[in-house]
């Protein structure tokens, strides 16, 4: 859980550098734009969530896509990510984490909006560039 704390808090201070103008540029995952990116790191903390509380498959796929971010994207991540910290940390999701979505999303996120390779790097590491 540390990694995924640590990677996430990184990403979110970078996410809170973001102009609202960069909230539309593309990604390196070509479908999403960098407000859809932020928004499917953002859902999917929130939707793992509900799985540890009994949520179905049926159900995380139907709320995948569903805005989580509302004009505050980078508050709205950063509570998600608190949220999902806590819910991982009950003894019974102790043997998960969703930490490789942080790697992998996080990483094209900021390499959309302009980070050096060496700041995606520190990311991805979970240390602040």
């Amino acid at each position: 859980m540390d990694r995924f704390t640590a990677a996430s808090g990184a990403f979110g201070e970078k996410l809170g550098t973001v102009r609202t103008e960069q909230l539309t540029w593309g990604t390196p995952c070509t479908e999403w734009d960098v407000r859809q990116l932020v928004n499917h790191m953002t859902r999917g903390n929130l939707s793992y969530i509900r799985l540890l509380e009994g949520a179905t498959s049926a159900e995380f796929l139907r709320m995948r896509d569903a805005d989580a971010l509302g004009d505050d994207p980078a508050g709205a991540y950063a509570r998600s990510v608190r949220k999902c910290a806590a819910a991982f940390t009950r003894p019974a999701a102790a043997s998960t984490t969703p930490f490789c979505r942080i790697w992998w999303h996080g990483s094209a996120t900021t390499s959309a909006t302009g980070a050096s390779r060496q700041e995606r790097l520190l990311i991805q590491m979970g240390r602040r560039p």
